[in-house]
């Protein structure tokens, strides 16, 4: 592929920083029960106005079983919705003692959507959306490693900035989604006076990124604990795409198990 243009906050960023990929509602209150397992995910987002990505199945790989189908029925998922710690459950099983899950299958459809934000001409004003159909990249069977101890409430992490990829006058879809594997431990906090910037908490080792949604609102989860510094990352060009670092907050505490909350944050 030729002349890869990476136009998203989160994407530049991952060339900058050594880092890793990280709706409707939350689950129903049944599926807490111990004798189901269940798939969700959750949205780390970019700097789009929305992304329509269709979803025919879902299944889980037992060693003892194969494949098990936790759901075969097609989904629209409203990916930039699930922001802010909401999810979409995308497929379960009961009576999951039975099976012993060490991969995901997520199936992918033909129709995904992507929707841009951009000012309007003459003689409008303010912001106006365009709607861009997207080429997919790469395997419609995305298989995930799901790792160990992760219990029968997996969380998966759909990061938007960096699967959206413009080639020229097109856009293409190739799906970077990771498995949450501490989902109750994070940072949340809301930015004032600005919305969908990215916000990076680093300790010099690892950084980990999150977008705030369009009221200013983030959930970064899924963060090591120890002593963290938190910078907020806004775009400061339209062709060039320059971004400004600033250093907001010093010695921000992560504990396990915990969300720190920082608070509202000036800009």
């Amino acid at each position: 592929m030729k002349n890869l243009k990476i136009m998203a906050i989160g994407q530049t960023l991952m060339l900058l920083l050594s880092i890793s990929c990280k709706k409707n509602e939350n689950p129903p209150e049944v599926y807490q029960n111990t004798k189901f397992y269940t798939v969700s995910m959750t949205d780390n987002p970019g700097n789009y106005a929305g992304l329509s990505t269709e979803i025919k199945g879902v299944a889980a790989f037992s060693p003892k079983k194969g494949w098990v189908v936790l759901n075969s029925n097609t989904q629209v998922v409203e990916v930039l919705k699930l922001t802010n710690g909401k999810e979409i459950l995308l497929g379960s099983i009961s009576d999951s003692a039975a099976f012993d899950f060490t991969k995901l299958k997520i199936i992918f459809g033909q129709h995904h959507w992507l929707k841009l934000k951009c000012k309007g001409a003459y003689p409008y004003s303010g912001e106006v959306e365009s709607s861009h159909e997207l080429e997919f990249e790469g395997d419609k069977e995305l298989i995930i490693e799901l790792g160990c101890n992760l219990g029968n409430a997996v969380l998966i992490d759909f990061d938007v900035a960096a699967s959206i990829i413009r080639d020229g006058d097109k856009y293409i879809l190739k799906p970077c989604i990771k498995v949450i594997k501490d989902a109750k431990t994070g940072v949340s906090g809301k930015l004032s006076g600005e919305s969908r910037a990215a916000v990076s908490l680093s300790n010099g080792e690892k950084t980990y990124i999150g977008f705030a949604n369009a009221e200013g609102e983030f959930l970064i989860r899924g963060i090591e604990e120890g002593t963290y510094d938190l910078s907020v990352i806004i775009q400061s060009g339209d062709e060039k795409l320059a971004f400004l670092v600033i250093l907001k907050l010093k010695g921000v505490i992560v504990k396990k198990g915990e969300i720190t909350a920082v608070g509202v944050i000036q800009l």
